[in-house]
């Protein structure tokens, strides 16, 4: 009984542990997972072996791992590490890592180009090393942060001598082509000059300028600094002409300028005024080969000889004739010179002196041939130098953008321009000296300073070099003549040499009045072998000669600058247009447009519009009124010259059917418009006057026109007799139709296309109005003026606009359907048959407000169909062969 109470208890005992719950089979934190599950802390919903693995150190997905340890670990954004190697405080973007903690020797920047070095990052300056040492991909001198001093300085070498320009230098890792590294170059435009000793001598080309030492032939040791004239000076420093001992800057003693480099062949301490050698200054001696001429002035009479003084050694002024041609320049010589530019032996101006004509003893002249009258022409025989000063006063700010051009024989010689532009009323003078004929003209580009310029010229009258006591020979400008300077005018210095009357003074049986009338062929007789034709003549006109002699058109008697339309010139007693006066066959003159050559008020264009009242001008007193000008049709004025088109503008020769021209309102039938009794305007029958189709004429004589009769019925083709309405009965009593054949039945057409002509007549577009088309029921198009230029093409004053609209080959049902716009009082259309050629006109609409449109004189609303045609797809009538009446 104890074993069977024992057992008894056992099996009491283990009934009641059956019942129990294990706690490690619980979801304690209810996230799905029991300590049985896997969860590693069952207390903490957030723990689970589904979790993400975050850094918090935890082991959020209880797989062992926590935070870095964890493969599955889900980093924040923030937590990518890159590498830092060489400690720089940059890593390489390569070494990129994330961490829930910063790793040791690890930063956040990532833009190290070589994380083996530390002298390479971003922040690192850019040195010559042949590094990118600021991580820029630019290294050295490819890279503009570089640190220059890191370089080496070189030194511009562009003469290519192997030294270097001192000025011009540069600092770079790498020599530039063209430098070097020294900067001994002392003129590094010319190789030949340096601090080479190329010849040992010792005497560099660069050389000692202070103490006149400088090799001037490096080439050579025999040649160090040499002095080839003995003067004292080399070429190589400061002597202007070496091979000259009387040229050098020692020469001019008596100039005001000690260091002027001149010639002086006399020895009178003054510097040739014209030296011939390139380089040599200017001096003041007028003669460098006579030294009593410069500006000595020996006998205290305030004259040099130079300035005119004959005589310097007399106080009352000597004569010297230096052409040996007994008089002087002091006295009447105009012209006294030693030249001898023909190298006869013999002064140029030696034949030049006043009584050398003696038929003209007035003159200072020249008479070569001995005929006894001056030459005409002395500039072009002797091309005589002439000095004069040239002064250019500015009365307002400066000389802006202004010059005068200076000539000589018509080759230009100088510039000049007023430089002293510190205040305003400066001026500033030239003394100029060219040879033959010297002219100026004046140019200025000034936008405001043109007005405020003047200039002058004094002519050195006797000689003497002294302008003070000469008068302005020319003058132009405010301060002279009130005016400013006027561009591009020619103004011509006169010869030295009075000009006479012969125009050829190397033949004295030539003295340039050969047909003795009194008049030159120099100066103004145009035929000197005819003594009735001269500046004395009478002119008689429209022959061809100039009888006068004043070299203006011998058909323009009136002078207004404008030909004769005709003249007879052949002495016919009839006008011509065109005349053949030398019987060459070629017409000599044509005629011009001068109605009147009497009266120089008349010319024939006398209001200035391009068109002569002699051919098309129909009122030459009014430049509006010309072919050119646009008409504005039916107020009587004929302002574009057709007289046609006045009260019929599409000139069909219909008449516009009714008109209000006196302005009171009503319709009138005639007008008399310039109240001179007489009608202008009778009224017509044209319905259009804007389409010459339409108008009111029967041009076929078939009973019909193009405008509708009181019946409503036109003509729809008012060329052709057998096309009208009516005329094939058996199809139509009203429509118009064509019957060729006379067999009652109308010619049958068919087309493909459609021409739809839009008009706004206020131009501002249709105003949303439309004509769609539909072909069995489908819309196909949709068309309205869009033309809103504002810029009227027609002549009502709107805009026109045309489209086509062609079907489709198996269309059998066309529709015309009207979609009104918010304003459609301005709509005009009509619609054709096109059948390749000009259209036939078929029907036309036009819209009416507020809501409606009328078409055929019915009136449509919104979307309605207001034309129809149904296969086959044409119009005409029912006669497939209208040449045959038994056919149809």
């Amino acid at each position: 009984m104890k074993l069977s109470l024992t057992l008894l208890l056992t099996l009491m005992a283990c009934g009641e542990k059956a019942g129990e719950v294990d706690p490690l089979t619980v979801d304690d934190d209810g996230d799905g997972f029991s300590e049985n599950d896997g969860d590693c802390d069952d207390t903490n919903a957030e723990l689970s072996p589904v979790a993400s693995e975050i850094c918090d150190s935890l082991d959020n997905d209880c797989d062992g791992n926590i935070d870095d340890d964890d493969d599955d670990t889900q980093f924040p954004e923030d937590s990518t590490y890159y590498s830092d190697l060489d400690g720089d405080g940059f890593g390489a973007l390569e070494t990129a890592m994330q961490a829930c903690s910063q790793p040791s020797n690890s930063v956040t920047d990532f833009r190290d180009c070589d994380d083996d070095n530390a002298a390479v990052h971003p922040d690192a300056i850019e040195v010559c090393d042949e590094l990118d040492n600021d991580c820029d991909t630019l290294i050295d001198d490819g890279d503009d942060s570089l640190d220059a001093s890191t370089g080496t300085e070189f030194f511009a070498d562009t003469d290519d001598d192997g030294e270097g320009n001192p000025i011009f230098n540069s600092w770079t890792c790498i020599q530039p082509e063209g430098f070097v590294t020294n900067n001994t170059d002392c003129d590094d435009n010319d190789a030949a000059v340096n601090t080479a000793d190329a010849d040992g001598d010792g005497i560099t080309t660069c050389g000692d300028p202070e103490n006149n030492i400088r090799d001037c032939d490096d080439s050579q040791s025999g040649i160090g600094s040499v002095d080839n004239d003995g003067d004292g000076y080399i070429a190589c420093i400061n002597d202007c002409n070496d091979l000259d001992a009387n040229t050098s800057p020692a020469m001019g003693t008596a100039e005001v300028d000690l260091n002027l480099c001149v010639q002086d062949e006399d020895g009178d301490g003054y510097g040739d005024m014209y030296p011939e050698v390139e380089g040599v200054e200017a001096g003041s001696d007028c003669n460098d080969s006579d030294d009593a001429m410069n500006q000595d002035d020996l006998d205290g009479d305030g004259i040099t000889s130079c300035a005119g003084d004959c005589d310097d050694d007399d106080v009352n002024t000597g004569i010297i004739d230096l052409d040996g041609d007994g008089y002087s320049g002091c006295t009447t010589d105009c012209w006294d010179s030693i030249d001898d530019d023909n190298g006869d032996g013999i002064a140029d101006s030696s034949v030049v002196y006043t009584g050398a004509a003696y038929q003209e003893p007035s003159l200072c002249a020249a008479d070569l041939d001995g005929d006894g009258y001056g030459d005409f022409n002395p500039l072009e025989t002797f091309g005589i130098s002439a000095c004069f000063q040239l002064g250019l006063v500015d009365s307002g700010s400066y000389w802006d953008a202004a010059q005068i051009t200076v000539t000589s024989d018509g080759v230009y010689f100088e510039e000049y321009t007023n430089t002293n532009a510190s205040s305003a009323n400066t001026s500033e003078n030239f003394e100029v000296c060219a040879d033959g004929l010297v002219e100026f003209s004046y140019d200025c580009t000034s936008t405001y300073d043109c007005n405020a310029h003047t200039w002058y010229v004094i002519l050195d009258a006797n000689n003497n070099g002294d302008y003070s006591d000469d008068a302005i020979y020319l003058s132009d400008g405010v301060i002279a003549t009130g005016l400013p300077p006027e561009n591009g005018t020619i103004y011509s210095l006169p010869s030295l040499i009075d000009a006479g009357s012969d125009c050829d003074d190397n033949d004295p049986l030539y003295q340039g009045d050969d047909d003795g009338d009194g008049f030159s062929s120099c100066v103004d007789d145009c035929d000197d072998d005819d003594a009735n034709i001269n500046p004395s003549a009478t002119e008689i006109w429209y022959d061809g000669i100039d009888q006068n002699c004043d070299w203006l058109s011998d058909f323009d008697q009136d002078g207004d600058g404008i030909e004769t339309s005709e003249a007879d010139c052949n002495n016919d007693g009839t006008t011509e247009t065109e005349c053949d006066l030398d019987g060459d066959g070629t017409p000599d003159w044509l005629g011009g447009s001068d109605c009147d050559d009497t009266d120089a008020a008349i010319t024939g264009d006398d209001d200035g519009d391009g068109f002569s009242s002699c051919v098309d001008d129909c009122d030459d007193t009014d430049p509006n009124i010309n072919p050119d000008s646009p008409e504005t049709y039916y107020d009587g004025i004929d302002t574009n010259c057709n007289t046609a088109d006045e009260f019929d503008a599409d000139l069909d020769g219909d008449m516009i059917a009714e008109l209000d021209c006196d302005d009171d309102g009503l319709i009138d039938a005639e007008c008399d418009l310039d109240g001179d009794g007489i009608n202008e305007y009778i009224a017509g029958t044209d319905c259009d006057d804007n389409d010459d189709i339409l108008n009111g004429l029967d041009t076929d004589l078939d009973g019909f026109a193009s405008c509708e009769n009181s019946s409503g019925l036109s003509d729809c083709d008012d060329n052709d007799a057998y096309t009208f309405p009516g005329a094939a009965l058996n199809d139509s009593a009203l429509e118009c139709l064509t019957d060729g054949d006379g067999d009652g039945y109308g010619f049958s057409e068919t087309f493909s296309c459609y021409l739809f002509e839009l008009s706004d007549t206020w131009g501002d577009g249709w105003s949303g109005n439309a004509i769609e088309v539909y072909e069995d029921a489908v819309l196909t198009g949709t068309y309205e003026n869009q033309d809103l230029d504002g810029i009227d093409n027609d002549q009502t004053g709107g805009e026109t606009q045309w489209e086509q609209h062609c079907l489709d080959s198996g269309t059998s049902t066309v529709d015309f359907v009207f979609i009104n716009g918010y304003y459609n009082s301005d709509v005009i259309f009509n619609i054709y048959f096109d059948d390749g050629a000009d259209g036939i006109l078929d029907k036309g609409g036009y819209g009416q407000d507020p809501y409606d449109f009328y078409f055929e004189n019915t009136a449509f609303t919104d979307e309605d169909i207001f034309y129809s045609v149904n296969t086959p797809i044409g119009y005409g009538g029912s006669d497939s062969d209208d040449s045959n009446a038994s056919i149809h």
